[in-house]
């Protein structure tokens, strides 16, 4: 599975990993901040997923002109 470190995600949607299953056996700290890491990726990936971003439409309004 492949991790982008940066982002938390795998090659998975909606999966994804931190700590020491993505660096090995390594320091506590950088396990504590990759969880971080990892939870804020979850709640942008969640609220996306409530949220999504509406597809842009082509502006249909039509310019009114002034008549005299």
């Amino acid at each position: 599975m492949k991790t982008d470190h940066r982002s938390m995600t795998t090659s998975i949607k909606g999966v994804f990993a931190a700590g020491d299953i993505v660096r090995g056996a390594s320091l506590v700290v950088w396990a504590v901040r990759d969880g971080q890491d990892a939870a804020s990726a979850i709640d942008r990936y969640l609220k996306d997923q409530r949220n999504p971003k509406p597809e842009t439409q082509p502006d249909r309004t039509m310019a009114l002109e002034t008549v005299s």
